[in-house]
């Protein structure tokens, strides 16, 4: 070999295989992917726990869903929230904020055909404001909880649709 190949031989790279080069375009794209994958469920992973928690908790009591909705006065302030749950039994759970609790003592139920469902169970609230018990209607199927007071007080509205 010659002066000159050697020198040239000793500044070129010397060429890759062909095998080499086809194994790096497949393994790129492969590598990415799986980061790709990685990355996705270690972000949706703590959720996809509560999803399964909350499913095997719905599996355990005979439940179909679980919904919370905003309690508001005559003015639109938030003053508690109401807990619906569809199962074997249905039922409600109301919490009241403690400067809306005083006075309140019916609750009813408005289906989405108008008809309107006394909670006989209520009584008042607990000392934590708090009540709840059995609904002999799909929550699916409420649209308005109603609390309501004194005659002349605005009542206490839990909107089930919005």
């Amino acid at each position: 070999m010659g002066f000159e190949s050697r020198v040239l031989n000793e500044l070129l790279p010397a060429p890759k295989p062909r095998r080499r080069r086809r194994l790096q375009l497949i393994l790129a794209p492969a590598a990415a992917a799986l980061a790709a994958v990685a990355i996705t469920l270690a972000i949706v992973a703590p959720d996809l726990r509560i999803a399964s928690h909350y499913q095997h908790t719905l599996d355990q009591a005979n439940g179909k869903e679980f919904e919370s909705y905003a309690l508001h006065d005559a003015a639109d302030t938030h003053v508690g929230t109401v807990f619906s749950y569809e199962g074997s039994p249905s039922w409600v759970h109301i919490d009241v904020d403690a400067g809306h609790r005083s006075g309140l003592s019916a609750a009813e139920l408005v289906t989405d055909t108008g008809s309107q469902v006394p909670l006989h169970w209520f009584q008042q609230l607990d000392p934590a404001g708090g009540a709840g018990g059995s609904i002999p209607v799909d929550p699916n199927h409420v649209s308005v909880l109603r609390l309501t007071g004194a005659p002349g007080t605005e009542p206490l509205v839990a909107k089930f649709n919005d």
